[in-house]
């Protein structure tokens, strides 16, 4: 997983505001982390204001659980209807977990990478044949495991980012670690996100 390209916006401009459903002025910083902390929701408006665009490269497994989060959240990535035929398949376009299962004594990532090398060359007979494109596309697609790698810049604001934060901090998936992780220094990440 990468993520990169991080960029905050309207921060000030919400914040500036965050105390207008009080007819006051901008809130002091102690206020805002009370209001992005309350416990009605609605004190926190602010945080959807508060726009993130970044670039991520993540699997279809982690982008399939990404996806749960659809309000708030703009994604655009890498189609495989449109992209899966230009080029032969490597390792580069797959997701590895460094798992070793003791209990069966399989090394998952040597295991995983004989299949990918099987699935490599269908993909490359399949690029070869004259099949048409659509045929193909739904070949190489049906043999497509869900660690390959999307690309996909996404928008989204504070409050989904506090959301994911919360129900996935400690998902047993790694992957919402690593991606929770790279958000660590966004301005006012641990006090509106982490809620610290």
């Amino acid at each position: 997983m990468n993520v990169e390209n991080i960029k905050v916006y309207g921060l000030e401009e919400a914040l500036a505001n965050a105390g207008l459903p009080f007819s006051k002025g901008e809130p002091k910083e102690q206020t805002l982390i009370k209001l992005a902390n309350s416990g009605q929701r609605s004190h926190a408006k602010f945080l959807r204001q508060i726009m993130i665009g970044f670039n991520i490269t993540a699997s279809g497994m982690f982008m399939k659980e990404f996806d749960t989060y659809k309000i708030g959240v703009t994604r655009m990535s890498t189609s495989t209807m449109h992209t899966l035929l230009k080029q032969p398949l490597d390792y580069d376009n797959f997701s590895f977990h460094n798992i070793y299962n003791s209990e069966y004594d399989i090394p998952i990532e040597e295991e995983f990478k004989k299949t990918l090398d099987i699935i490599f060359e269908f993909n490359k007979k399949v690029l070869k044949s004259n099949k048409s494109n659509d045929v193909k596309l739904m070949l190489i697609k049906t043999v497509l495991p869900e660690s390959f790698n999307y690309i996909s810049y996404i928008t989204m604001n504070y409050e989904v980012l506090r959301t994911m934060y919360n129900d996935r901090k400690n998902h047993r998936l790694p992957e919402w670690k690593m991606f929770l992780e790279t958000f660590d220094s966004i301005p006012y990440f641990n006090e509106f996100i982490k809620g610290e």
